[in-house]
């Protein structure tokens, strides 16, 4: 599978869960972006107990987590949870493509 159908499928997946609207073909750096945004607004909205629920149903490593909140704030946060996000729903589809074969 190609870098490019890893990421498309990875931003499927995602924009799925964490209600983003994307068009056409994404860089990974668009859609970190648009992700980490969307995380920062879960935060901040009042209700981060809908970015928790979000991160159990992608599996999000639960210590990888416990460690970014206790080491970064803010965007820096967002941005950290959202690398976690993409790299766990990577793995997922690189597992899902592996047993196709």
């Amino acid at each position: 599978m190609k870098e490019s159908e890893l990421l498309s499928a990875c931003v499927t997946l995602t924009s799925t869960e964490f209600e983003l609207y994307t068009e056409g073909q994404l860089t990974y750096e668009a859609f970190h972006y648009l992700l980490s945004q969307k995380i920062f607004k879960m935060m901040n909205d009042g209700n981060p107990q809908r970015l928790l629920q979000a991160l159990y149903r992608i599996d999000v490593n639960e210590l990888k987590y416990k460690e970014a909140i206790s080491r970064f704030m803010g965007k820096d946060l967002s941005d950290h949870i959202a690398t976690l996000v993409i790299e766990r729903e990577m793995q997922k589809v690189k597992t899902r493509a592996e047993y196709r074969k």
